[in-house]
């Protein structure tokens, strides 16, 4: 099977550090073509950016000018799957280093990005000797001094970046994503944002750039794009590799400064904005301008803007509590839900309202007015809001496992059901199962289905919920830009036997579903058993699970492509000879390619699905519910040489727990244990008893309590968790477990520095009705999504 496969508001979506979307395969000429000039920099096109005899002339300020600039961003931000850029309404009243502020920003928070905190007037003067040739005001070769005392030597790769104009070398780069931008011979920052973020990557003018991988290719885009710097000193002429990431908490501030050389309108033959960003651990200058006074400074004010809705789905009766934030909404006169006025308006900040939602049907923008105008009516992931109906409560159910088979497959060509509907920007995707392929068109109320996100243009999340309910504030998958990535989900249905998936990213994205079992009340089905975990199989070389007793049966058996594995699980541990399928977490352990493994009844037709789906070198887990054949045996196969590890948590059979599913809930939020907390965790209204779960250090557990809360009976033996880690540090893993048991040796997460990583957990209920969590080495903040129960 070729290919096969943070936000941060209530539930919508586990927060993924802030990953950049990807980099465009090659530069992108500008269309319109407002600036097509000779070699010597001459003009011979004229307007709109340039008059034929005078290059770097006043044109750039004229609305002809700025119009051609902002549709020629336009269309190259089309080609991420990103909506157009709208200008806050001040444009051209801002300075300079306002309008470079502004259109970073405006790049950032278009791809979900949190803007830059704060525009840094002090900071100015360092930007504009940055901007200088050598030798002019200290010049760009010159270490600048930088308020709070630190020395940011050129070569230090943290907040500064050289001045580039005139071929000079540029200092920062890619190392250190988001710390620093500079550019050199742009007149207006327009100009500036089209050559850095498309127009000076591979195929470009960018003397750095010989392939899209080399270091220096996109490196601006890259620190446009990039995550906060982290806590980081820098010492006068001390090396990159030397700096030192200081522990957390600090009271690190995000400054900016942007200056240009000379003044506008003048003839700049050397002339260049410049930009620093930086975190600094010391005394800081106060902020004089903030992302909003940026915007809202100079005459008339500025137009509002919405950049978030949360929650962002409700009731189609109305009445659902939204906060609404952006920017100058200060002295709004409305909110509209569409063409519906929302009541209960209430101006919380000048970047926060709130307001009960109108009743509404389908997917609609939010606007706000204010005296300065109304905000861009333009549905987006930022300011749309979705309605819909009450969720069915489905019936507690017994399981009926199948072969794996893929139920949709959205890209191009891929020959299944859905074929070619790629799930646009906050896009929907219904899917009918219930009645489809064999699947009993009545009394089923839950499947298990497999989602996997493949090759996403942007950074988000699935959310997998019943068609036409209002959709839950969880994330069932994350992921990032150009990956593809797996988890499973037990999904409640329609009363039409339909799921729905939302694609949570600004970009497009493809979704492959494989089902591999239903619950319902067919008379046949089985009843669930948990166990404690315990491992069954580790083909690594050398034993390091120590597993004995034939749970040894895979050592050294490693993965060939195409080559099935025979694995037996039933009479194995606690899982009896009669099981009929085992709820199992596969890893992929370090394979040698990109690729998948899949597991099926042994002995059967390889499916067209997948169970994992990795990259070159990765470990990565996902859970799976596997249907045994009549000797209680799977088949393992890979397209790509790998090991495999395999820990075994269930069974069904005959006798045992039926399933119930609840909506979706959040348990557990680490992130919250901060003090103070972030805004959106009043929001999640976590469970008293674990609102304050500190995240997991090295060697760290937690007891999460499950049963009595959240609609779980105390009577309840399993739970079924969709378990997030994310701003990881190190290598680690998380081995979930039954509360008050000793620790297996199981995993049940996987994952590498600066990573956000989810697995659905199906775990038995241990004393005192709680699940343990136990992390083994680097940090990770946890996210805890309850989904249903046995009992």
């Amino acid at each position: 099977m070729s290919g096969a496969v943070l936000a941060v508001s209530a539930r919508t979506a586990v927060a993924t550090g802030i990953v950049p979307p990807s980099n465009p395969p090659a530069n992108i000429a500008p269309v319109p073509n407002y600036d097509n000039c000779n070699s010597s920099g001459y003009c011979t096109d004229g307007p709109p950016c340039y008059s034929a005899t005078y290059p770097y002339s006043e044109q750039y300020s004229s609305s002809a000018c700025i119009d051609a600039e902002v549709e020629a961003i336009d269309n190259a931000r089309a080609t991420e799957g990103v909506g157009p850029m709208y200008l806050p309404g001040n444009w051209t009243s801002l300075t300079p280093d306002e309008q470079l502020f502004a259109v970073i920003n405006l790049e950032r928070v278009g791809r979900g990005l949190p803007p830059f905190a704060g525009l840094v007037a002090s900071l100015d003067q360092v930007a504009q000797d940055g901007a200088a040739p050598p030798g002019e005001r200290g010049g760009a070769w010159a270490d600048p001094v930088l308020p709070g005392g630190f020395s940011l030597g050129a070569g230090t790769d943290l907040a500064w970046n050289c001045r580039v104009s005139g071929g000079g070398a540029s200092c920062g780069g890619p190392g250190n994503p988001g710390a620093s931008i500079a550019a050199g011979g742009s007149m207006s920052a327009l100009d500036a944002d089209y050559m850095w973020m498309y127009n000076d990557g591979y195929g470009g003018n960018n003397v750095d750039c010989k392939s899209p991988i080399d270091p220096g290719c996109w490196g601006h885009r890259d620190n446009i794009l990039g995550p906060y710097p982290k806590s980081t000193q820098a010492v006068s002429g001390t090396p990159a590799s030397a700096l030192q990431i200081l522990p957390s908490p600090i009271g690190a501030t995000l400054v900016m400064g942007a200056g240009v050389d000379q003044p506008l309108g003048s003839n700049w033959p050397n002339g260049n904005f410049a930009a620093i960003f930086l975190s600094m651990t010391g005394p800081v200058p106060p902020l004089i301008y903030t992302w909003q006074q940026a915007l809202s400074a100079g005459a008339g004010g500025a137009r509002p803007a919405v950049t978030s809705v949360s929650p962002s789905a409700g009731s189609v009766a109305g009445g659902t509590s939204v906060t609404v934030t952006g920017y100058n909404l200060s002295g709004a006169t409305g909110v509209m839900f569409g063409s519906t006025q929302a009541s209960g308006v209430s101006v919380v900040s000048r970047d926060e309202i709130t307001a009960k939602a109108p009743p509404g049907a389908g997917t609609v923008a939010v606007t706000v007015t204010t005296a300065n105008g109304t905000s861009v009516s333009a549905v987006t992931c930022a300011d749309g809001f979705s309605y819909g109906s009450s969720p069915p409560s489905p019936p507690a159910g017994g399981y009926t496992a199948v072969a794996p088979y893929r139920l949709a497959d959205t890209r191009p060509g891929s020959g299944k059901p859905y074929s070619g509907r790629t799930l646009g920007a906050c896009g929907v995707l219904p899917v009918r199962v219930a009645g489809v392929d064999g699947i009993p068109g009545s009394g089923t109320s839950v499947v298990v289905v497999n989602l996997t996100v493949v090759d996403p243009v942007a950074s988000g999340y699935l959310t997998a919920y019943p068609a036409g309910a209002v959709r839950p504030e969880v994330s069932n998958l994350n992921f990032v830009a150009g990956q593809t990535i797996a988890n499973l989900a037990e999904v409640p249905l329609s009363t039409g036997g339909a799921l729905a998936i939302y694609n949570g990213s600004p970009g497009g994205a493809n979704v492959a579903i494989d089902l591999e079992g239903y619950y319902g009340s067919q008379t046949l089905a089985s009843l669930y058993d948990p166990v404690s975990p315990e491992r069954i199989c580790d083909t690594r070389p050398g034993d390091p699970s120590g597993l004995s007793g034939g749970a040894d049966q895979c050592l050294g058996l490693s993965l060939s492509p195409g080559v099935p594995l025979v694995v037996q699980v039933a009479g194995l541990g606690s899982v009896p000879v009669l099981a009929g399928a085992a709820v199992i977490n596969l890893t992929a352990a370090e394979p040698g390619s990109a690729g998948y493994v899949t597991a099926y009844p042994s002995g059967g037709t390889v499916p067209l699905a997948s169970n994992v789906n990795f990259a070159a070198g990765q470990t990565v887990a996902n859970r799976a519910v596997v249907e045994l054949n009549s000797i209680g045996a799977i088949d393992v196969v890979s397209n790509t040489y790998t090991d495999v590890i395999i820990d075994v948590s269930g069974y069904y059979a005959s006798s045992g727990n039926k399933y119930v599913a609840l909506s979706p809930a959040r348990l557990v939020d680490t992130r919250c244990s901060a003090i103070p907390a972030p805004g959106w965790c009043a929001a999640e209204r976590l469970p008293g008893a674990d609102s304050e779960v500190p995240a997991l250090r090295p060697g760290g557990s937690a007891n999460i309590t499950v049963a009595g809360v959240d609609g779980v009976p105390l009577g309840a033996t399993a739970a079924v968790l969709n378990v997030t880690v994310t701003d990881t540090s190190g290598v680690s893993s998380l081995t979930a477990y039954p509360g008050g048991s000793p620790m297996p040796t199981v995993s049940d997460l996987n994952w590498v520095p600066d990573s956000t990583v989810a697995n659905l957990v199906i775990e038995k209920v241990g004393s005192g009705g709680t699940v343990g969590l136990y992390n083994s080495s680097g940090d990770g903040e946890v996210v805890v999504d309850l989904e249903g129960y046995y009992g």
